[in-house]
């Protein structure tokens, strides 16, 4: 895994989640310099990132979405949540 993977990766899953460009660009050169950090310690990218350099992503942008973006999504979970369990507990009722 190199530099390079590991960036790609992350900017991938980073505008995929709909980060903004300049927080993607922000977020990239940060990573960029843990990295050289690492490097200059004798570390690999997996010390900074992981196994999972995916879930590595994801688990900053979720950390890094604006507030009302996570509350929006906290939002449309809970209907759909609730609906599912309606579902089941009917499914199971009727049967």
């Amino acid at each position: 895994m190199t530099h390079e993977h590991v960036l790609a990766v992350c900017r991938s899953n980073w505008e995929y989640r709909g980060l903004d460009d300049a927080t993607v660009r922000e977020m990239l050169a940060e990573l960029a310099a843990h990295l050289e950090d690492a490097e200059a310690a004798g570390r690999t990218p997996r010390d900074v990132v992981g196994r999972d350099v995916t879930a590595f992503a994801a688990s900053w942008a979720r950390a890094r979405m604006p507030l009302h973006r996570r509350a929006l999504r906290m939002a449309a979970m809970v209907p759909f949540v609730a609906g599912g369990l309606l579902l089941i507990s009917h499914l199971l009722h009727g049967t």
